[in-house]
């Protein structure tokens, strides 16, 4: 094994070698065929360059000389006094003139001479450039056109008097064969060449005459603008090769001149080196191939096959036989997978059992979990519970017993065992501290114990033992350190509860504690529920009797009051009178407080009734507004209506309506000393929207749900008013009894808007 286990490292070591020195080859002669190939563009670019200059220079001095000649005889013309013997005189001086008008001020043409027998036109509207203005200065060109397959182009200056002014212009239509000679005798390489464009994309000098006049973009699909955008070009040109070429403008004429030089030609320096490259690389690429083949015949494909083996391992599949048919480390390791998986595969088969096993305690476990959430009922669910525990562990007898702080005894709640049921008539109590009573000691010691044979145990500290129950368990029910009772199970088979099972039992009998602790609190908080109910009840019925019987005598007590200070009973004193109306508001006040007591007992005991009929709005608010403005007689509140016209009748309890809107606005002027109440009545869609502001002291946000609860005033109203904080939750109930909502906007310091909404 130490022998061979270089072998792998040198195969290794050397593959990594062999394919790094590959990789480097292959960089380094794509860099090297990159770099040549740059530098051979960029002589390409170099000659074009110098192509350019020199036909651009060309063409520049031909067209220089032209404008010239025209612009000295322009400046020597005058229109008044020529005649056509000076036209005569200006045609030698440039050869490539073929004809030369004069047009007046009036764009007609007033004289012409032409040296290829043209005759005379009558006008000279054909040119577009003789629409430009003739103050321009300089030499304007019009575009080229072709006459008998001739290029011509049309050249004029402005023609000036002694004194300066402009009299009209002179003319020339030159012919361009000679630029078109000058193109064709440029030669880039053996088959490159240049051409000419004009500002129209239209060829005006090219080495094939049938395709001149045409349009560069139909015939390579592109403008010579874009082939200016970059320094070198290709594309397919009108004769369908492949050219790298260069587009460059001419200096004082809107013309292009492109040279262009077939790809194969401009790149066939560099073939034979190229060439040798890719063979040498070729060759290196063979060479590793060679070496991989090999390397995978002997190692990779071994390799692969325990790589498969181990994937299938992964998933479940523990019986892989591997083949390595060579006598080294990769055949011993695949031996050692096969005896590995056979082992795994053995050990996977005595797994299962105890899986299925585990998986059924977890689903007993699942099922007390439901019970103990679902059932709160412990006369139901302990039957339930140790019936299951029964039947899923397949125990000969299973018991509950549960404890009794009062008497302490465990008492047996539920027993189930194949034949016979235990609990619900038996009254089998244990006290805890009976000494030589196994369930007792577990009840104390609050510790489990497990008997593995039943028979070598005294009978008298098993008095629960069937006559078959080789072996049992004994487990405490606790909830957190309080005893809650004690369970019991025995088995027809000895040795049956090892540490695994104590486990699942002892999670078992912790669940059961949960569910007789939670049955326990429900039954006491349904008991305490329905005392409170009944308190409730009792204490609603005293408040609507004492409202009811206090509410007579007040109200003979006001009435009196109000007689004796009217003077009918006689004559009394501004004093008597001043105290007798005191305690006539004092009685009102009174009054008040023992009729929302009696609402809120109404409302408490679901005895409140509405009387529905339509209700008229204005009068209701103006009820409301004229009990408010008495409360705010002291000049630094005012009193704000905004209350839109055309309110119509809704159906409620008038009194009840009337009722809310006292609320609120009573409550706005007892919270403001000082600013302004705002009482606002709207249509909002189908329900009607009042509102009450205030620039009150305001309500705290965390107040504001809580004071609709009764008997609830804010710490600051406390302070500034009396009264039994009963006003907003009746107001609240009246709103929601019309089918309404009531919801308040406050800002602590600033005031404070209740809404309401009533359907209409």
């Amino acid at each position: 094994m130490n022998r061979t286990t270089p072998t792998i490292s040198i195969t290794r070591h050397l593959t990594g070698r062999i394919t790094a020195l590959t990789l480097i080859a292959a960089v380094g002669v794509l860099g090297i065929i990159t770099l040549a190939v740059w530098v051979l563009l960029q002589q390409v670019q170099n000659r074009m360059n110098e192509v350019y200059i020199d036909a651009a220079h060309s063409f520049a001095l031909f067209i220089s000389d032209a404008q010239e000649s025209l612009l000295a005889h322009g400046n020597s013309l005058d229109v008044d006094s020529m005649t056509e013997a000076d036209l005569l005189v200006i045609l030698p001086y440039n050869m490539a003139v073929l004809d030369l008008y004069v047009v007046d001020l009036n764009r007609e043409i007033f004289m012409q001479q032409s040296t290829v027998g043209r005759p005379e036109l009558e006008s000279f509207a054909y040119t577009e450039w003789m629409s430009l203005p003739l103050e321009f200065r300089q030499v304007v060109m019009g575009p080229v056109t072709f006459e008998d397959d001739r290029p011509v182009i049309d050249m004029g200056v402005r023609i000036n008097d002694r004194v300066g002014r402009t009299t009209g212009m002179l003319v020339a239509r030159f012919d361009l064969t000679d630029l078109w000679s000058k193109t064709l005798e440029i030669n880039v390489g053996e088959m490159g060449y240049a051409y000419i464009v004009d500002d129209r994309g239209q060829l005006i000098a090219f080495r094939d005459r049938g395709l001149v006049g045409r349009q560069l973009a139909d015939l390579i699909g592109r403008e010579p603008e874009m082939i200016g955008q970059s320094q070198l070009d290709y594309y397919r040109n009108a004769n369908g090769v492949w050219v790298l070429a260069s587009a460059r403008p001419i200096e004082g004429v809107p013309w292009f001149v492109i040279v262009e030089q077939p790809i194969r030609e401009a790149l066939r320096p560099i073939y034979l080196p190229v060439t040798i490259l890719l063979f040498f690389l070729l060759v290196v690429v063979s060479l590793l191939v060679n070496t991989i083949r090999f390397t995978r015949h002997r190692i990779l494909h071994p390799l692969e096959q325990l790589s498969g083996a181990v994937a299938a391992l992964s998933q479940g599949r523990f019986r892989n036989d591997i083949v390595i048919q060579h006598e080294d480390e990769l055949g011993l390791l695949g031996n050692a997978f096969n005896s590995m998986g056979a082992q795994i595969q053995e050990l996977l088969s005595t797994l299962e059992a105890r899986v299925m096993s585990r998986t059924r305690d977890l689903e007993l476990s699942a099922q007390v979990a439901r019970q103990v959430a679902t059932e709160l009922d412990i006369n139901r669910l302990l039957p339930q519970l140790v019936e299951q525990a029964r039947d899923t562990f397949d125990l000969a007898y299973v018991s509950v017993f549960l404890y009794d702080s009062a008497s302490d005894h465990l008492q047996l709640a539920a027993g189930r065992s194949r034949t016979t049921d235990h609990g619900a008539t038996e009254q089998i109590e244990i006290p805890l501290n009976a000494s030589t009573n196994l369930i007792a000691k577990v009840g104390r010691d609050k510790q489990h114990i497990v008997i593995e044979d039943t028979s070598e145990w005294d009978v008298s500290s098993l008095p629960h033992r069937l006559s078959n129950t080789e072996s049992e368990i004994l487990l405490p029910m606790l909830v957190g350190d309080r005893l809650v009772g004690v369970l019991e199970m025995q088995s027809e088979e000895s040795g049956r509860f090892t540490a695994e099972y104590v486990e699942v039992f002892t999670t078992l009998a912790e669940q059961i504690a949960i569910a007789v602790n939670n049955a326990q609190l429900y039954a006491r908080q349904r008991q305490f529920a329905d005392e409170l109910q009944e308190a409730d009840k009792i204490k609603n019925q005293f408040l609507a009797n004492m409202s009811h019987e206090l509410r007579t005598p007040l109200n003979g007590i006001m009435n009196f009051t109000e007689m004796v200070s009217s003077g009918m009973m006689g004559a009394i004193t501004e004093q008597q009178k001043e105290l007798l109306d005191l305690s006539l508001d004092s009685s009102k006040h009174l009054l008040s407080l023992i009729n929302d007591i009696l609402d809120i007992a109404k409302i408490q005991a679901g005895e409140l009734k509405l009387f529905i009929e339509d209700v008229d709005l204005y009068t209701e608010l103006s009820v409301a507004l004229s009990v408010v403005k008495p409360m705010i007689q002291n000049g630094r509140v005012e009193l704000i209506e905004e209350v839109d016209e055309g309110l119509p009748l809704i159906r409620g309890d008038r009194r009840r309506i009337r009722q809310i809107l006292l609320n609120l606005a009573s409550n706005a002027a007892k919270f403001t000393e000082e600013g302004s109440i705002t009482v606002g009545a709207k249509i909002d869609q189908d329900h009607i929207l009042f509102s009450v502001t205030d620039t009150g002291i305001g309500i705290p946000e965390e107040m504001h749900q809580i004071i609709f609860s009764p008997f609830i005033q804010t710490v600051d109203g406390v302070k500034l008013v009396n009264g039994t904080g009963l006003g907003l939750p009746i107001t609240k109930t009246l709103v929601e009894r019309h089918g309404g909502k009531i919801w308040v906007e406050s800002v602590l310091g600033e005031g404070t808007t209740f809404f309401v909404m009533l359907p209409m």
